[in-house]
């Protein structure tokens, strides 16, 4: 009765979730004149966004991967400070990760990775064609 609501709705949240996100990014994290702590406070929030973004709809890695590489590459930042960024956003993909395999376990009642699922329709089996 009300599966025609949930692909607007995913929609709403992703943009939502994206906008924050883009709130919080460290934009002016460029910079070696932002401070090491603003820096990182902002990168925390920016990455826990983007990987919620990226668990509602995979297809959001479009919009933060060329971000993350923007940052990595393009930052007069120290090496040490970009391998900091670096492994925050493997943690906070990984917690993300984990809190969306237990709530589908919860939900199906077995364990389903919905990112896999993804992947196999779209690329592996290409049925999205």
């Amino acid at each position: 009765m009300f599966g025609h609501f949930n692909r607007p709705l995913a929609n709403s949240a992703e943009a939502a979730i994206v906008t924050a996100g883009f709130a919080f990014w460290p934009w002016d994290g460029l910079r070696d004149a932002v401070g090491d702590s603003q820096f990182r406070s902002k990168a925390r929030t920016a990455l826990l966004l983007a990987s919620l973004s990226c668990i509602i709809r995979p297809t959001s890695l479009v919009i933060w991967a060329p971000l993350a590489l923007m940052l990595l590459l393009g930052s007069s930042r120290s090496l040490s400070q970009r391998v900091e960024f670096v492994k925050q956003a493997i943690t906070t993909g990984a917690a993300a990760v984990l809190v969306m395999v237990t709530t589908n376990r919860i939900g199906y009642g077995e364990w389903a990775l919905p990112l896999y699922n993804f992947y196999k329709f779209n690329v592996a089996d290409n049925l999205g064609e």
